[in-house]
């Protein structure tokens, strides 16, 4: 059973903003962003199209930084992350949902 610690919807973040968690973080985290910013994925720091999606397992670093003002979801969340593979959501692996406008 997951477990929701915290969340955050259309969250506004300054030009510039940035998380750099060279541990991770102690719970899971599922981010999504409206803009375009720079993400670690799979040790490597890609550039996204706008509404990315991750998964980050707990204590696996993360990183991002958006060059624009930037809106985004976030939820921290605690229990087995198989439960999220379980429909079909692999972690640290970026995802584009069809109708996010």
């Amino acid at each position: 059973m997951l477990t929701v610690k915290s969340v955050r919807h259309a969250y506004p973040e300054r030009a510039g903003f940035s998380i750099k968690r060279e541990l991770g973080y102690e719970s899971h985290t599922f981010l999504h962003f409206f803009d375009s910013v720079e993400l670690l994925v799979d040790g490597r720091i890609i550039k996204t199209e706008p509404h990315a999606c991750i998964v980050y397992p707990a204590r696996v670093p993360q990183y991002f930084m958006s060059s624009a003002p930037l809106t985004h979801d976030w939820i921290h969340f605690d229990g087995p992350i198989e439960s999220v593979s379980r429909h079909g959501i692999l972690p640290e692996r970026v995802y584009y949902p069809e109708s996010a406008d």
